[in-house]
């Protein structure tokens, strides 16, 4: 799980949500691979306890509905999987202005452009992971636009790019406020 305590220490954390939610909720793989891919070092090897302290991860892997966060602004990068059943109403969390946000879909034939685009801004979210598949490929990380950010089958690509994708927000938005734009 990560620090849970100190929330100036959030903004530097990432927060994976996914698993079934519901009735009696399950874990979810690929968080829990997710997470260890957010653990490991450039080259493959656990990081050094300063290292991890600097990329802290926290993870939410099924449950009760009671246990989906409903505010999750204190985090620096939110994926957001949960498996909800159709038949329950969806809740979103409240994000703070600073949140990269990515959510999910698990891979479809029938999905179009405009498709992901809706849950895009369905979502208000900063991009998303699309899981599975056939092919060569078994994510593909789409930003707000659907511009291809990266396919792949390795995780720990997903994972850098997901990182990069956070930094360039930071970025991005230090620019858009110190020139007004």
């Amino acid at each position: 799980m990560g620090h849970n305590g100190d929330k100036r220490l959030r903004k530097y954390t990432t927060l994976l949500v996914g698993g079934k939610w519901g009735g009696v909720g399950e874990s979810c793989e690929l968080v829990d691979e997710l997470e260890g891919e957010f653990n490991l070092g450039i080259f493959g090897e656990l990081m050094e306890p300063k290292l991890l302290e600097d990329r802290r991860v926290e993870s939410i892997n099924g449950g009760c509905f009671e246990d989906i966060p409903e505010d999750v602004s204190d985090y620096g990068l939110v994926i957001w999987m949960p498996e909800v059943s159709n038949s329950y109403k969806k809740k979103y969390p409240i994000r703070g202005k600073d949140t990269v946000f990515i959510c999910s879909r698990l891979f479809s034939n029938d999905d179009s452009h405009e498709d992901l685009l809706a849950i895009i801004n369905k979502l208000n979210a900063d991009g998303l992971l699309v899981i599975g598949g056939e092919g060569q490929y078994k994510y593909k990380l789409f930003d707000y636009l659907l511009g291809c950010r990266i396919f792949s089958q390795d995780l720990n690509l997903i994972v850098g790019e997901l990182r990069r994708f956070r930094s360039k927000f930071i970025i991005s938005k230090l620019v858009r406020e110190k020139y007004n734009l």
